[in-house]
């Protein structure tokens, strides 16, 4: 049997209270040929049976024996697919109805690009109400730029090509928050990255999330400070990633109230890149 062009990959641990609608948001893409693989990472909540209430075909449910996290369920996942394209969703967001189409038509003009991202909004209950749009860099090379500083894609609304994703090794098990930036890492050595120019994903915004909690906030840090100890960087780019990590150590601070050091570390940054510090702190507003 021929496999879908995609597959839409879900890791999911005690998601009930938002899947429905994320569910919901993929079964009415206007791109069909796709089949929908949720790995449930041992919830212990109603997930798997509000999985197994949909009647569609095109659901496959993966139940994990026991909770290993995001980065590996991810991988679990990774193992059985067989489409040529991974798209990427999470439990609690909402994909906009063309948005497998839309990445599609990118990723069939360019055998280059093996990863298509899209901008995104904000929501808290109803993915219609917009709180605020998130915009993107679109050329790979802006991309490259900003992911010496900042997260230039949103995993959330990734379609990479399965094979790219396996020749880098998947997911990397060291990281548990921040194993979208190192992916892009290694992904962007070898193949080209874009970002549809407008917002084809909504990002919910709710207390569950532990996006900017201190343990992701070290794990960036640490991301950093790995890329600081490669030969890979040019002296400008290393400028920047240092700037950024003292930025990230200042995040961390700032939550353990020690405000000697938040102060200390902002203004190694500002001293290392004004305009770096300026933009870091207008993105994080």
């Amino acid at each position: 049997m021929t496999p879908p062009a995609i597959t839409v990959l879900m890791a999911v641990y005690n998601g009930g209270s938002f899947l429905r609608t994320a569910i919901d948001s993929i079964l009415v893409q206007s791109y069909a040929d796709f089949e929908f693989l949720v790995v449930d990472d041992a919830s212990i909540d109603d997930t798997p049976e509000i999985v197994r209430s949909y009647c569609d075909p095109r659901i496959r449910l993966q139940v994990l024996p026991r909770n290993v996290g995001q980065t590996a369920a991810l991988n679990a996942g990774l193992e059985s697919i067989r489409s040529p394209w991974i798209a990427r969703m999470d439990a609690d967001d909402f994909s906009a109805r063309v948005r497998f189409e839309e990445q599609m038509t990118i990723a069939k003009a360019d055998p280059r690009i093996g990863c298509v991202g899209t901008c995104a909004w904000f929501f808290r209950n109803d993915p219609s109400i917009r709180d605020a749009t998130l915009t993107l860099p679109t050329a790979h090379e802006d991309i490259i730029k900003k992911l010496l500083w900042s997260s230039p894609l949103i995993h959330s609304t990734l379609l990479i090509r399965t094979n790219d994703l396996r020749k880098v090794g998947g997911y990397d098990l060291r990281y548990r928050y921040s194993a979208d930036l190192e992916l892009y890492d290694r992904l962007t050595t070898f193949t080209r990255a874009t970002n549809i120019g407008k917002p084809l994903h909504g990002l919910r915004r709710h207390l569950q999330q532990d996006s900017y909690s201190l343990k992701a906030i070290r794990e960036t840090v640490e991301l950093l400070g790995n890329r600081l100890d490669s030969e890979r960087y040019t002296r400008n780019q290393r400028a920047t990633i240092r700037a950024s990590k003292h930025l990230h150590e200042a995040l961390g601070a700032m939550s353990e109230r020690r405000y000697a050091s938040f102060a200390a570390h902002v203004a190694c940054s500002f001293a290392t890149s004004p305009s770096l510090t300026v933009k870091h702190i207008v993105e994080r507003v």
